[in-house]
């Protein structure tokens, strides 16, 4: 997993703040955020709690997020809607 989210910055990178959208439970990716473990040189990653997997994928929607934490009913439901996603 954490090689995709290696992959996602580096593509992502052209932006100098790429923003992740997660959920406020705690869990591994919310440790990793609130540690500065996906910071790279010259990307500061903005670590955003989201309310619901609706939300999230609106936001990936509106471009708001470049990488969101998503589960399996909300990345379905986004891409009935035609939101770009790339797992």
């Amino acid at each position: 997993m954490r090689q995709h989210l290696w992959l996602a910055l580096a593509t992502a990178a052209s932006a100098e703040i790429v923003r992740f959208g997660y959920f406020g439970e705690a869990q591994p990716f919310q440790v990793a955020c609130a540690r500065g473990w996906f910071d790279l040189a010259g990307v500061t990653v903005a670590c955003l709690p989201q309310a619901s997997g609706g939300y999230v994928v609106s936001k990936l929607d509106e471009g708001d997020l470049e990488v969101a934490l998503l589960g399996s009913t909300p990345a379905a439901m986004g891409l009935a809607r035609g939101v770009a996603i790339s797992a």
